[in-house]
């Protein structure tokens, strides 16, 4: 019976103990009253940094040097490194071919140097061609050597060069060199210490509508960069393509160094004209007149006889060797020939009828009056 008194007081004792050392530490709550008597959450405030004293330092503005407040009169001010702006990075500009995409070394000054005869000034946008070394023998043109090109030409020549301008061959007799504009395959040529050159420089000015071209060909200095034909893209060399059909073509030349292209857009027409002429046999001789008919009233009629241009007609009577060509906007042409020989027609019957009619009456009156005076 006593034991059990003492372990029932030992256990009360063990249990007085943890609640004394639960309570002591537990941290201590302080729970204000309200005015009602309640009590109320404490407020929460937020901890902040206490601004330091006035004494223990300045404050800058900011134009003023930043003080360490912190800081004794042995430990120097700290002074923070001004922010350094980094410099931007200057690229080269990069030139490129508008038509490859790849870099190319595209000239910047005024006159570039394209060969050891050929230059391009920028600011007048002409090429200066040298002719010889002697001073003063230099020409220009806007377009280059060996173009072809839908545009006027225009030339500056010195007097000095003694120019010669052809065009087809045939020497141009008083060339406008300023405005030169029909289309045709030009050549110019100059006196050189009295001898005439030929073909030192050469252009074509073409239209709309070629005919009998069978290759188009860039200049020297401007390779092909586009080629397009009836069927689209069509292969080509640097600087020619063929034109195998007929067809709707467009080509675009350029030189990457001075940035300048030409393109050019045209019809190839190989066909030639035809005209139905009736008349002439199978040898080309005709006893009648001569018709023309069925031909394109667009193309070109031209009538020769006996080697004689004559005006135009679509009706040939009078005796003689004929040459009729019928040419299209192309340069296409038919060329016919034919002989007209003497021969009657209606009026030329008649008359023919009728000197008959006078004759048999005059060879009947004859007989007649030979009779009448043998019967006397």
């Amino acid at each position: 019976m006593k034991k059990k008194r003492g372990l029932r007081m030992l256990s009360a004792l063990l249990i007085l103990c943890c609640l004394c050392v639960s309570a002591a530490a537990a941290p201590p709550r302080f729970e204000p009253e309200d005015e009602s008597g309640l009590l109320t959450e404490p407020e929460h405030t937020p901890e902040t940094t206490p601004e330091p004293e006035e004494e223990m330092g300045t404050v800058r503005t900011e134009d003023e040097e930043y003080v360490n407040p912190y800081a004794s009169d042995e430990t120097p001010a700290y002074r923070p490194e001004p922010e350094s702006e980094a410099e931007p990075e200057i690229l080269e500009p990069v030139n490129l071919d508008s038509f490859t995409g790849n870099p190319v070394n595209r000239a910047s000054s005024e006159l570039v140097t394209l060969s050891a005869s050929c230059s391009y000034d920028r600011e007048q946008d002409e090429f200066i061609y040298q002719v010889n070394n002697s001073a003063g023998s230099t020409f220009t043109s806007n377009v280059p050597d060996g173009a072809m090109v839908q545009q006027t030409v225009a030339l500056r020549i010195p007097d000095t060069l003694m120019p010669v301008l052809y065009r087809n061959g045939n020497v141009v007799e008083t060339p406008d060199y300023d405005n030169i504009k029909e289309t045709g395959i030009y050549s110019l040529s100059f006196n050189r210490d009295g001898e005439v050159s030929t073909g030192m420089f050469t252009f074509t000015i073409i239209g709309s509508v070629l005919g009998k071209t069978y290759t188009f060909v860039a200049p020297s200095l401007f390779p092909i960069r586009y080629a397009s034909g009836p069927n689209g893209a069509i292969a080509y060399s640097d600087f020619e393509a063929p034109l195998s059909e007929d067809g709707e073509y467009t080509f675009t030349y350029a030189n990457s160094v001075i940035g300048k292209s030409y393109t050019v857009s045209f019809l190839v027409d190989n066909v030639a004209p035809e005209l139905r002429i009736e008349g002439p046999n199978e040898n080309g001789v005709a006893r009648c007149p001569v018709l023309l008919y069925d031909y394109n009233t667009e193309d070109t009629l031209e009538i020769y006889k006996d080697n004689v241009k004559i005006t135009n007609r679509l009706q040939l009577t009078e005796v003689g060797t004929y040459m009729v060509i019928v040419r299209d906007a192309a340069g296409n042409y038919n060329t016919y020939n034919f002989i007209i020989r003497t021969y009657l027609d209606t009026m030329s019957w008649i008359f023919m009828g009728a000197l008959t009619l006078l004759a048999a009456a005059a060879v009947f009156f004859i007989v007649f009056e030979r009779k009448r005076f043998s019967s006397n």
